[in-house]
Protein backbone atom coordinates (compact mmCIF):
# COMPACT_ATOMS: atom_id res chain seq x y z
CA UNK A 1 0.00 0.00 0.00
CA UNK A 2 1.43 3.65 -0.50
CA UNK A 3 1.53 6.25 1.69
CA UNK A 4 0.30 9.75 2.06
CA UNK A 5 2.45 12.21 0.81
CA UNK A 6 2.32 14.25 4.16
CA UNK A 7 3.41 11.17 5.88
CA UNK A 8 6.11 9.62 3.27
CA UNK A 9 8.13 12.49 3.83
CA UNK A 10 8.40 12.41 8.09
CA UNK A 11 11.87 10.52 9.62
CA UNK A 12 11.07 6.98 10.20
CA UNK A 13 10.17 6.48 13.73
CA UNK A 14 7.98 9.40 13.81
CA UNK A 15 5.80 8.75 10.35
CA UNK A 16 5.57 4.66 12.17
CA UNK A 17 4.43 6.57 15.28
CA UNK A 18 1.57 8.19 13.69
CA UNK A 19 0.70 5.47 11.60
CA UNK A 20 0.13 3.02 14.76
CA UNK A 21 -2.38 5.69 16.16
CA UNK A 22 -4.23 6.53 13.13
CA UNK A 23 -4.25 3.14 11.07
CA UNK A 24 -3.03 0.66 13.67
CA UNK A 25 -0.45 -1.04 11.35
CA UNK A 26 3.09 0.52 10.07
CA UNK A 27 5.59 -0.78 8.14
CA UNK A 28 9.26 -0.49 9.33
CA UNK A 29 11.92 -0.23 6.58
CA UNK A 30 15.16 -2.11 6.50
CA UNK A 31 15.51 -3.54 10.08
CA UNK A 32 17.61 -6.45 9.53
CA UNK A 33 20.72 -7.09 7.49
CA UNK A 34 21.44 -10.27 4.98
CA UNK A 35 23.41 -11.84 7.94
CA UNK A 36 20.50 -11.52 10.44
CA UNK A 37 18.18 -12.60 7.88
CA UNK A 38 20.16 -15.83 7.27
CA UNK A 39 20.31 -16.62 10.79
CA UNK A 40 16.64 -16.31 11.28
CA UNK A 41 15.88 -18.70 8.27
CA UNK A 42 18.48 -21.10 9.82
CA UNK A 43 16.23 -21.13 12.98
CA UNK A 44 12.91 -21.60 10.62
CA UNK A 45 14.53 -24.20 9.05
CA UNK A 46 14.97 -26.58 12.04
CA UNK A 47 11.59 -25.13 13.57
CA UNK A 48 9.38 -26.41 10.69
CA UNK A 49 10.63 -29.71 10.56
CA UNK A 50 9.79 -30.22 14.14
CA UNK A 51 6.23 -28.76 13.23
CA UNK A 52 5.66 -30.91 10.17
CA UNK A 53 6.44 -34.34 12.40
CA UNK A 54 4.13 -32.87 15.25
CA UNK A 55 1.45 -32.38 12.70
CA UNK A 56 1.87 -35.79 10.51
CA UNK A 57 1.85 -37.54 14.28
CA UNK A 58 -2.07 -36.78 15.12
CA UNK A 59 -5.23 -35.31 13.42
CA UNK A 60 -5.34 -32.36 15.95
CA UNK A 61 -8.01 -31.53 18.67
CA UNK A 62 -11.25 -29.34 18.29
CA UNK A 63 -11.08 -25.51 19.04
CA UNK A 64 -14.07 -23.50 19.26
CA UNK A 65 -14.50 -19.95 20.43
CA UNK A 66 -16.53 -16.79 19.77
CA UNK A 67 -14.67 -13.78 17.85
CA UNK A 68 -16.38 -10.56 17.14
CA UNK A 69 -19.53 -12.18 18.50
CA UNK A 70 -19.28 -15.00 15.63
CA UNK A 71 -18.16 -18.57 16.35
CA UNK A 72 -15.32 -19.76 14.86
CA UNK A 73 -13.88 -23.24 14.23
CA UNK A 74 -9.98 -24.58 14.08
CA UNK A 75 -7.79 -27.32 15.32
CA UNK A 76 -4.76 -27.06 17.51
CA UNK A 77 -2.10 -29.37 18.64
CA UNK A 78 -0.47 -29.61 21.73
CA UNK A 79 2.62 -32.23 23.19
CA UNK A 80 4.97 -32.43 25.10
CA UNK A 81 9.09 -32.76 24.84
CA UNK A 82 11.58 -33.75 27.27
CA UNK A 83 13.90 -30.86 26.57
CA UNK A 84 11.71 -28.58 25.21
CA UNK A 85 8.24 -28.51 27.34
CA UNK A 86 5.31 -27.79 25.78
CA UNK A 87 4.94 -27.22 22.41
CA UNK A 88 1.23 -25.55 20.40
CA UNK A 89 0.42 -25.70 17.08
CA UNK A 90 -2.21 -23.38 16.39
CA UNK A 91 -4.33 -23.64 12.70
CA UNK A 92 -4.92 -20.56 11.55
CA UNK A 93 -6.88 -21.30 8.36
CA UNK A 94 -6.32 -24.58 6.27
CA UNK A 95 -2.44 -24.43 4.95
CA UNK A 96 -1.69 -21.99 7.77
CA UNK A 97 0.05 -22.81 11.61
CA UNK A 98 0.94 -20.61 14.39
CA UNK A 99 3.63 -22.31 16.16
CA UNK A 100 2.58 -20.64 19.81
CA UNK A 101 4.16 -22.10 22.40
CA UNK A 102 7.51 -24.23 22.53
CA UNK A 103 9.08 -23.22 19.13
CA UNK A 104 11.46 -20.55 19.93
CA UNK A 105 14.28 -18.81 17.43
CA UNK A 106 17.68 -19.59 18.17
CA UNK A 107 19.82 -17.29 20.26
CA UNK A 108 21.10 -15.23 17.46
CA UNK A 109 18.18 -15.12 15.99
CA UNK A 110 16.15 -14.29 18.60
CA UNK A 111 19.03 -11.84 19.61
CA UNK A 112 18.76 -10.15 16.28
CA UNK A 113 15.15 -8.69 16.84
CA UNK A 114 15.34 -8.05 20.65
CA UNK A 115 18.95 -5.88 20.42
CA UNK A 116 17.51 -4.29 16.91
CA UNK A 117 17.61 -0.66 17.76
CA UNK A 118 14.91 0.87 15.99
CA UNK A 119 12.54 -1.79 17.32
CA UNK A 120 13.77 -0.84 21.17
CA UNK A 121 12.99 2.89 20.17
CA UNK A 122 9.85 2.15 19.25
CA UNK A 123 8.58 -0.15 21.62
CA UNK A 124 10.12 2.53 24.37
CA UNK A 125 8.14 4.66 23.49
CA UNK A 126 4.41 2.65 22.45
CA UNK A 127 4.82 0.75 25.92
CA UNK A 128 7.06 2.46 28.09
CA UNK A 129 8.38 0.50 30.71
CA UNK A 130 7.78 -2.76 32.26
CA UNK A 131 6.92 -4.89 29.05
CA UNK A 132 7.98 -8.29 28.03
CA UNK A 133 8.79 -10.29 24.51
CA UNK A 134 8.48 -13.65 22.68
CA UNK A 135 8.77 -15.13 19.02
CA UNK A 136 6.48 -17.35 17.08
CA UNK A 137 6.04 -18.34 13.37
CA UNK A 138 3.31 -18.31 10.74
CA UNK A 139 3.72 -20.83 8.30
CA UNK A 140 1.36 -20.43 5.50
CA UNK A 141 1.63 -23.36 2.29
CA UNK A 142 0.56 -22.70 -1.07
CA UNK A 143 -2.90 -22.92 -1.67
CA UNK A 144 -3.25 -22.04 2.20
CA UNK A 145 -6.82 -20.47 3.46
CA UNK A 146 -7.29 -16.75 4.38
CA UNK A 147 -7.45 -16.84 8.07
CA UNK A 148 -10.20 -15.66 9.86
CA UNK A 149 -10.54 -11.91 11.02
CA UNK A 150 -9.38 -11.42 15.05
CA UNK A 151 -7.93 -9.17 17.65
CA UNK A 152 -4.46 -10.44 18.92
CA UNK A 153 -5.71 -9.21 22.22
CA UNK A 154 -8.65 -10.39 24.64
CA UNK A 155 -11.51 -7.68 25.02
CA UNK A 156 -10.38 -7.27 28.96
CA UNK A 157 -13.92 -7.53 29.95
CA UNK A 158 -16.42 -10.40 31.55
CA UNK A 159 -19.21 -9.21 29.24
CA UNK A 160 -18.48 -11.73 26.47
CA UNK A 161 -21.01 -9.07 24.08
CA UNK A 162 -18.91 -5.62 25.04
CA UNK A 163 -17.50 -5.40 21.50
CA UNK A 164 -14.37 -4.55 23.04
CA UNK A 165 -15.26 -1.50 25.17
CA UNK A 166 -13.16 -1.80 28.12
CA UNK A 167 -10.49 -2.62 25.36
CA UNK A 168 -10.99 1.19 23.95
CA UNK A 169 -10.42 3.06 27.32
CA UNK A 170 -7.60 1.11 28.33
CA UNK A 171 -3.89 1.99 27.30
CA UNK A 172 -2.19 0.67 24.31
CA UNK A 173 -0.65 -2.67 25.85
CA UNK A 174 0.43 -4.89 22.88
CA UNK A 175 2.00 -4.96 19.63
CA UNK A 176 2.96 -7.75 17.17
CA UNK A 177 5.89 -6.97 14.83
CA UNK A 178 5.79 -9.65 11.57
CA UNK A 179 9.01 -10.21 10.23
CA UNK A 180 9.36 -11.93 6.55
CA UNK A 181 12.41 -14.82 6.50
CA UNK A 182 12.49 -16.77 3.08
CA UNK A 183 10.33 -14.47 1.02
CA UNK A 184 8.66 -11.33 0.72
CA UNK A 185 5.20 -10.98 1.54
CA UNK A 186 3.40 -9.64 -1.78
CA UNK A 187 0.09 -10.07 -3.11
CA UNK A 188 -0.11 -13.16 -4.02
CA UNK A 189 1.41 -14.97 -1.42
CA UNK A 190 -0.59 -14.22 1.80
CA UNK A 191 -0.33 -10.12 3.21
CA UNK A 192 -1.92 -9.34 6.33
CA UNK A 193 -4.96 -7.61 6.03
CA UNK A 194 -6.21 -5.12 7.94
CA UNK A 195 -9.77 -2.87 8.67
CA UNK A 196 -7.96 0.39 9.45
CA UNK A 197 -8.87 2.22 12.37
CA UNK A 198 -10.09 -0.82 14.10
CA UNK A 199 -8.12 -0.71 16.68
CA UNK A 200 -9.98 2.78 18.09
CA UNK A 201 -13.46 1.02 17.68
CA UNK A 202 -15.92 -1.63 19.06
CA UNK A 203 -16.47 -4.43 16.53
CA UNK A 204 -20.03 -3.21 15.92
CA UNK A 205 -18.46 -0.62 14.04
CA UNK A 206 -16.24 -2.30 12.36
CA UNK A 207 -18.83 -2.80 9.34
CA UNK A 208 -17.62 -0.19 6.47
CA UNK A 209 -14.35 0.27 7.41
CA UNK A 210 -11.57 0.10 4.53
CA UNK A 211 -9.61 -2.83 4.62
CA UNK A 212 -6.09 -2.36 3.73
CA UNK A 213 -3.65 -5.50 2.92
CA UNK A 214 0.12 -4.58 3.53
CA UNK A 215 2.81 -6.33 1.59
CA UNK A 216 6.25 -6.12 3.27
CA UNK A 217 9.67 -6.94 1.95
CA UNK A 218 12.25 -9.36 3.96
CA UNK A 219 14.23 -7.41 5.88
CA UNK A 220 11.42 -4.78 6.72
CA UNK A 221 8.77 -5.57 9.38
CA UNK A 222 5.17 -5.31 9.89
CA UNK A 223 4.38 -3.50 13.23
CA UNK A 224 0.67 -3.37 14.13
CA UNK A 225 -1.62 -3.08 17.29
CA UNK A 226 -2.80 -6.07 18.82
CA UNK A 227 -6.24 -4.32 18.93
CA UNK A 228 -6.82 -4.19 15.45
CA UNK A 229 -9.37 -6.40 13.64
CA UNK A 230 -6.64 -8.56 10.75
CA UNK A 231 -5.80 -11.54 9.31
CA UNK A 232 -3.54 -13.29 7.18
CA UNK A 233 -4.64 -13.71 3.85
CA UNK A 234 -3.81 -16.98 1.63
CA UNK A 235 -1.19 -18.16 -0.27
CA UNK A 236 -1.87 -18.18 -4.03
CA UNK A 237 1.70 -18.75 -4.88
CA UNK A 238 3.89 -22.23 -5.30
CA UNK A 239 6.33 -21.29 -2.15
CA UNK A 240 6.17 -21.46 1.18
CA UNK A 241 5.55 -18.38 2.74
CA UNK A 242 6.56 -18.04 6.55
CA UNK A 243 7.03 -15.20 9.12
CA UNK A 244 8.51 -14.79 12.45
CA UNK A 245 6.12 -12.91 14.89
CA UNK A 246 7.63 -11.25 17.69
CA UNK A 247 5.07 -9.80 20.60
CA UNK A 248 5.62 -7.31 22.47
CA UNK A 249 3.20 -6.58 26.03
CA UNK A 250 2.87 -4.60 29.22
CA UNK A 251 3.83 -7.69 31.96
CA UNK A 252 0.41 -7.18 33.66
CA UNK A 253 -1.03 -8.76 30.35
CA UNK A 254 -1.30 -12.53 30.53
CA UNK A 255 -0.80 -13.80 27.04
CA UNK A 256 -0.23 -17.67 27.60
CA UNK A 257 -4.07 -18.02 26.72
CA UNK A 258 -5.70 -18.71 23.56
CA UNK A 259 -9.85 -18.98 23.54
CA UNK A 260 -10.53 -22.54 22.89
CA UNK A 261 -7.09 -24.09 23.46
CA UNK A 262 -7.40 -26.02 26.88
Amino acid sequence: MSYPRCLSSLPGISRNLIELETQGFTVVDNLFGPEEIELMQADYASIKSRAERILASEPGRPRVWVENGETTTSRYWKCSVSDIGEQVILQAGEGRYDLWKGFKLGFFGSESIVRNARLTSLMDQLLVCDYGQYNGVIMSSPGSSDQYFHRDTDELSNNKESGGETLQVVDDFYFTCLIPITADVTSLNGPTEFQVGSHRRLSSEFEGLERAKVCVPVGSALLFNGKINHRGNGNRSDSDRPVIYSVYHKLWYNDQFRKGVE
